[in-house]
């Protein structure tokens, strides 16, 4: 049997923690995760959550972009993928890139001033994000 102090810290934990919207199901919110300046792999992630929100498999879908891969979300720097993953991005509701802030923070300070960035696209710190999105119930997408 448990310890009653177990159970009364679990209990308080589960009540504690931020509990998901009734209108979301498992799989409903994911993300997956880019590292490095890779063009193929962002498009692909972007495709994918496109084509799973459009399909009603999920209702959010972010990419997240870690270190060089910010440099994707810039518009005009030399990627052959950027032109079809602005219209994915203007047109799919719950589709967002999320590039690092340490990352955006670190080209304001080389560049002094803040480089433009694709729709939809927010800056959010990177650190412990994993986890604090697992935690929140969203899923790492299949394949990332």
């Amino acid at each position: 049997m448990f310890p009653r102090s177990l159970l009364a810290a679990l209990l308080c934990a589960a009540l504690a923690a931020p509990a998901l919207a009734a209108s979301y199901k498992p799989g409903d919110r994911q993300f997956a995760f880019i590292q490095g300046h890779d063009p193929v792999g962002f498009e692909r992630a972007v495709k994918t959550g496109a084509d799973l929100i459009k399909a009603g498999d999920a209702k959010q879908f972010r990419v997240y972009l870690i270190g060089r891969a910010v440099l994707m979300a810039i518009p005009g720097v030399p990627t052959v993928v950027q032109k079809g993953i602005i219209k994915t991005l203007r047109t799919t509701p719950g589709l967002k890139l999320v590039a690092c802030k340490e990352t955006v923070d670190a080209i304001v300070k080389l560049a002094h001033q803040r480089p433009p960035l694709l729709p939809n696209t927010i800056v959010e710190t990177c650190k412990d994000q994993r986890q604090k999105l697992e935690s929140q119930g969203w899923q790492l997408a299949i394949g990332f």
